[in-house]
């Protein structure tokens, strides 16, 4: 397939106006317009051409919840992410009993395995349950435990090593021994939900630790004498930092803060997206909690937030409402979180030999079409 004439945004994350062939699923030139030729042809005149984004935190999505198990869940939420500009994905744990997590990580597993309909599985994100019982959000505390090299070892290995990131409160007990052994194993290790003081967070960076769960949310703020979690997480170079940009987790405020300390490159947008995400409001399900959505906020029953009802292509336009240029709003929803959890060398930017996963949206970041593995999946056009 070759695109023509489109604003592409480049490797280097500069637009220029370019021709790119796609060829047995990956990108294989990228050339000035009017230099190439191909039998399928797509004009994209006036149109932007994206790397395909990354959700590296969702927990379900069109009535679906990963906790529910079953390959058509997932297969389920791959296609409504391709819907909506998402190319690859890690269906995302709740805090529950051990058989469900097993369960939902075979799950995954088979999906990974089969493949999907739509955006691709590219790994697991485990959050919980080694965090904090009393920075629980919406996890559901009783089954809060202390983490378990052994046990997670275990789950690895039901997976098919497809964990690539997994939630600790590193103040717990054994914890920080945790994160020791699983970075060592080549896991990325976040620290969140979590009542951690600055000190321990950078405890924990020092063990391994290169991930901050969803910044600002379920964890000890940042004030002018105790910098806690949340100032440690903005001023070590080394930790990639969640962001959810929905305009309801976070002010303007707080996301302008992260970007201008943390930069495109250790920022990253994630949807945290629950079940009724692309659904009326209405009562739905968290893992085992119940949630009520109203006006779009989803909210358990004590009134934490519980995860949101975005979609990741609406975070960026929302970061750009918010002052975030435009290239670097991309750039922190597709190759930094594909940096953050090792899969840079394949997705998140359009670069000649990476995988054929781009968008093409319009002047008002209005998704006209999703290219996976070098085939549409999705066009808003008939």
């Amino acid at each position: 397939m070759l695109l023509t004439n489109a604003y592409v945004l480049l490797g280097n994350f500069v637009f220029q106006k370019r021709d790119v062939l796609l060829k047995q699923g990956k990108i294989a030139r990228i050339m000035p317009c009017g230099f190439l030729q191909d039998e399928e042809t797509l004009d994209c005149e006036g149109s932007y051409l994206l790397p395909g984004l990354i959700d590296v935190h969702t927990h379900g999505c069109d009535g679906v919840d990963v906790m529910d198990g079953g390959y058509e869940t997932i297969n389920r939420m791959s296609r409504f992410m391709a819907k909506n500009g998402v190319t690859s994905f890690l269906p995302t744990s709740m805090t529950m009993g051990y058989e469900d997590i097993k369960s939902a990580f075979l799950s995954v597993k088979e999906a990974y395995e089969k493949g999907c309909d739509g955006a691709n599985v590219m790994g697991i994100n485990m959050e919980g349950p080694y965090i904090n019982p009393k920075k629980a959000g919406a996890q559901d505390p009783k089954f809060v435990k202390s983490a378990s090299i052994e046990e997670f070892c275990e789950l690895q290995e039901v997976s098919g090593g497809l964990i690539k990131l997994v939630t600790v409160a590193p103040e717990m007990p054994g914890n920080m021994e945790f994160i020791r052994q699983a970075s060592a194993l080549g896991v990325h290790v976040s620290c969140g939900h979590s009542e951690a003081d600055y000190d321990k967070i950078i405890e924990a960076k020092e063990n391994g630790a290169d991930h901050m769960t969803h910044l600002y949310n379920a964890m000890t703020p940042l004030t002018h004498r105790d910098p806690n979690a949340v100032g440690a997480a903005l001023t070590s170079d080394e930790l990639f930092c969640e962001v959810i940009c929905d305009g309801i987790h976070l002010h303007r405020a707080a996301v302008l803060t992260a970007y201008k300390m943390k930069g495109a490159d250790r920022m990253l947008f994630i949807s945290d997206s629950m079940m009724a995400t692309g659904l009326p409001d209405g009562q739905y399900k968290i893992g085992s909690l119940d949630v009520w959505v109203r006006d779009g906020i989803a909210r358990i029953a004590e009134g934490n937030l519980a995860g949101s009802t975005a979609k990741l292509l609406n975070c960026v336009k929302k970061a750009v409402e918010f002052g975030i240029p435009l290239e670097d709003a991309v750039k922190i929803a597709s190759l930094t979180p594909a940096k953050s959890v090792g899969i840079d060398h394949t997705k998140g930017s359009i670069e000649i030999g990476k995988d054929a996963d781009v968008i093409l949206v319009g002047q008002d970041l209005a998704l006209q079409r999703t290219i996976i593995g070098g085939k549409t999946v999705f066009c808003s056009k008939v």
